[in-house]
């Protein structure tokens, strides 16, 4: 997806890079499991319950709720920067 490659980076450049592997393998394993593996088993229990239309509308608002999580996100990205970047000259 369009988001990955971004958060990624964010993530490297947060936690130094003595811990990226150790950082970004975890990553990569929650949306393994969320993204490929958990959301269709619920969408699909849900669209079975109810209509397809509804199945898939029940993901939006995990669509919406991760945006806000990005755009917040984003926001504290400036701050935490600065602090890892002080924090690794000491």
């Amino acid at each position: 997806t369009w988001f990955t490659a971004p958060i990624v980076a964010a993530l490297c450049a947060l936690v130094g890079e003595k811990n990226r592997a150790t950082w970004t393998a975890p990553y990569f394993l929650l949306i393994q499991l969320l993204g490929g593996g958990l959301s269709p088993v619920v969408i699909g229990r849900i669209a079975d319950a109810s209509s397809v239309k509804v199945g898939l509308l029940a993901s939006v608002p995990a669509a919406v709720g991760g945006g806000l999580l990005l755009l917040w996100g984003a926001r504290q990205m400036r701050h935490e920067v600065e602090r890892v970047a002080v924090d690794s000259a000491s």
